[in-house]
């Protein structure tokens, strides 16, 4: 058997590659025929998926907010607008990344992914 430190730094290997799969799970995807009737502020910050991206943000410290969205203009400035609701529910706007290719037609995907904060 190895030394009490080296057991520990195994588990702590394992805990972040179980932290960076289990992110990889947790994608929430928006479609754009669900947005338009949840556009308005009380509903937004009611929304269990963006109320689940900030969960996960609050609870990765390091971490980041992607939006990926799909190609085009109206892609980014849907992307834009739920930037934007994600800055009023707290979050910072230099933490969230727009990025294109949701990799599903007509829907944002919506993810925490670790990275340095300032």
């Amino acid at each position: 058997m190895g030394s009490t430190a080296q057991r520990a730094f195994w588990v702590a290997i394992f805990a972040g590659w179980l932290g960076v799969a289990a992110s990889a799970w947790a994608t929430e995807y928006i479609a754009r025929g669900e947005w338009p009737d949840i556009q308005r502020g009380i509903q937004v910050t009611q929304y269990p998926k963006l109320a689940s991206v900030v969960d996960r943000f609050d609870r990765a410290p390091g971490s980041g907010i992607v939006i990926l969205y799909p190609g085009g203009e109206a892609g980014h400035r849907w992307a834009t607008e739920i930037r934007d609701w994600f800055v009023a529910l707290g979050v910072p706007s230099g933490l969230i990344s727009l990025r294109p290719g949701s990799g599903v037609p007509g829907s944002l995907a919506l993810d925490v992914e670790q990275h340095a904060r300032e």
